[in-house]
């Protein structure tokens, strides 16, 4: 299914349209992965059956955000733990 949903960019408004299924959307001829408009440009897009083709995570790049996100958790927890007087030691 096409969505189309208002983004802000340089606090400038604009219309962003993709495929929810991760298919190419088309207009006139020409296969866009997402678009990015005006507002009011009233540029209609049709979704393709052609799948947008991704390479998929390596076990690398899956640790890294999954690190990364563990250390925010542990930041925020000592956060929460510091502004409560919470002893985490212990």
């Amino acid at each position: 299914m096409i969505i189309s949903e208002t983004i802000k960019l340089n606090d400038k408004s604009f219309t962003k349209t993709y495929s929810d299924a991760g298919f190419y959307i088309e207009r006139n001829g020409v296969h866009y992965a997402e678009a990015i408009d005006n507002i009011g440009s009233d540029r209609e897009y049709t979704e393709t059956e052609i799948l947008i083709e991704t390479e998929p995570e390596t076990t690398e790049e899956k640790i890294k955000k999954i690190s990364a996100k563990t250390d925010k958790n542990s930041a925020d927890i000592e956060y929460l733990a510091m502004m409560t007087d919470t002893n985490l030691e212990g």
